[in-house]
């Protein structure tokens, strides 16, 4: 068994290092400001979402509750982490 496992690691590691020398060539700053732009993306999709898709009631709740402001918040938040570190 070990043997078979050593045969796939090695014919995979021909593609696996020919795919982390290609990562390394991408620029630190270009990765972190995709990384962002996704959840800027995402943000923009949240806030524009129609509100009967971000409205919904809750067990022992009378009054609809919006999660709009609530999941902005959360998504803002981890912008603001991931840009600072």
């Amino acid at each position: 068994m070990q043997t078979l496992a050593d045969a796939i690691a090695a014919v995979l590691r021909i593609p696996g290092e020919a795919l982390r020398e290609w990562m390394m060539m991408i620029p630190l700053w270009v990765a972190r400001g995709l990384f962002l732009l996704y959840y800027t993306i995402l943000l923009v999709w949240v806030l524009t979402m129609k509100k009967s898709e971000v409205v919904g009631t809750l067990e022992g709740r009378t009054k609809p509750l919006n999660l709009r402001p609530y999941a902005a918040g959360a998504i803002l938040l981890q912008i603001l982490i991931y840009y600072i570190f």
